[in-house]
């Protein structure tokens, strides 16, 4: 046993000298002490640009890819998971709805910040619009809530019960937003243009209101009636977008330029509606490439006439397209059928 002490008092000068300096050698004096919350709503807003054009586009009869298996998702009714429908869950919590909530805690109680603050809530609504409208009953009240309160197993929320806070965030920040306030430029969108969010704001409150015309509908008419009284967008100008760039790359970027773009295209319907309202935006969105599975040096002629376009028809697999009526046949390994402009200016 007395050959044991020595390495025992060893062992306790060792433990007892593991704390000096632990809190100094363990800091990092380069790291960031504070975050500027608006900085998070830029974070907020860009990575609510969600990659959706492999389920929720054929939904809207917009995009369709014609290839059967997991590709087929809303084209066809079918929900192959985990990788269809999961990206609006999983872009939205770890992103902007964590962000969203980070910036509502940080800023509730500082007065210079109300504008931003408010922004917040309205951006907010909106991101839980879309996860209710895709998923029904969803995490809402405690959701972001894991590194405020260590909230790991959020309850799930009826989509009834979220719908009506929905319409009290959007009333009462929309409201509140104060053109005489700070100023958040760094905001993607307006740049912190507050009239333009107070559009924004009621134009979200007018979208959610409409969802309650056949279960509800004084409860539509009344916030219906608010929104408009309130002011909506009404021009291009109005559009809440984040105009990409290097430090902010599109989400479909890869698709319309890289090799993907042969396994994508506008929708029949959605071509034939523009076509037959004469909207402006059909040549600068559509195209009929000479060569649509070349690389874009080498596509060759890019015909954009709105006349010539002919879009996909829903309801069909990359076997059964040819007994599509109009089928325009192939080039290579593309239909001819119309695609998007890769570089749509």
């Amino acid at each position: 046993m007395k050959r044991i002490y020595p390495y025992l008092l060893l062992i306790g000068i060792l433990l007892s000298s593991c704390d000096k300096n632990f809190v100094e050698v363990n800091t990092n004096p380069y790291a960031a002490t504070s975050l500027d919350p608006a900085y998070l709503l830029t974070n907020a807003q860009y990575s609510a640009m969600l990659y959706t054009m492999q389920y929720q586009s054929p939904i809207a009869q917009q995009v369709i890819t014609p290839f059967g298996s997991t590709l087929e998702g809303g084209q066809h009714n079918i929900w192959y998971e985990p990788g269809d429908n999961s990206s609006v869950w999983g872009d939205l919590y770890p992103g902007s709805i964590k962000f969203l909530t980070d910036i509502i805690a940080r800023t509730k109680d500082d007065p210079s910040r109300s504008n931003l603050y408010n922004m917040a809530r309205i951006w907010r609504a909106y991101c839980f619009q879309v996860l209710v409208d895709t998923y029904g009953y969803v995490p809402y009240f405690d959701a972001g809530q894991a590194f405020l309160n260590s909230s790991f197993l959020p309850k799930y929320d009826a989509d009834d019960v979220i719908y009506d806070d929905l319409l009290k965030e959007l009333s009462e920040a929309t409201a509140a937003l104060n053109p005489s306030g700070t100023i958040e430029t760094v905001d993607l969108f307006y740049q912190g243009d507050i009239a333009k969010w107070k559009k924004l704001g009621n134009s979200l409150l007018l979208r959610v209101a409409m969802r309650y015309t056949k279960v509800n509908p004084s409860k539509a008419q009344q916030y219906a009636a608010a929104a408009i009284s309130g002011g909506l967008m009404t021009s291009v100008d109005d559009n809440a977008k984040v105009v990409c760039s290097p430090s902010y790359l599109s989400p479909t970027a890869g698709t319309w330029q890289g090799t993907e773009r042969a396994n994508y295209y506008i929708t029949k319907p959605f071509i034939d509606i523009l076509q037959s309202s004469g909207d402006p935006r059909l040549p600068v969105i559509a195209v009929l490439y000479e060569f649509p599975a070349n690389d874009l040096g080498s596509v060759g002629y890019e015909d954009t006439d709105p006349s010539h376009q002919l879009g996909m028809p829903m309801g069909y697999n990359d076997a059964t397209i040819v007994d599509a009526p109009d089928y325009p046949g192939k080039t290579g390994a593309a239909w001819k059928f119309t695609g998007q402009q890769a570089d749509p200016g």
